[in-house]
């Protein structure tokens, strides 16, 4: 599978294996929610298809990307652990505290 690295948008070949177990008999309710016609063949793409995109990462790094630079000039990625407080919105934060009590 090809996958875009989450920093630099670069291609990265991801292996990936699956293992399907699934099972349908006649007395299933879910039946009719695949292709089961009058000559006894079940078409399988939708059971592959769900399958593969449950195995597909959120995020994918390329281990060389792990050190790199995410910060320039006149921006900086800010992420929950290193948000910085706006001096000007301050005021505003004392308002937030105010309100959960």
């Amino acid at each position: 599978m090809i996958l875009q690295d989450a920093i630099t948008l670069e291609e990265i070949d991801y292996p990936f294996e699956i293992h399907i177990n699934e099972v349908i008999d006649e007395n299933n309710e879910n039946l009719q929610d695949y292709s089961l016609n009058l000559t006894n063949t079940l078409d399988i793409m939708s059971f592959l298809w769900q399958n593969i995109v449950l195995e597909v990462p959120i995020r994918v790094k390329k281990e060389e990307n792990e050190d790199i630079s995410l910060k320039g000039e006149g921006w900086e990625l800010v992420d929950e652990n290193t948000k910085k407080v706006d001096p000007s919105m301050s005021p505003f934060a004392t308002l937030l505290e105010e309100g959960k009590e």
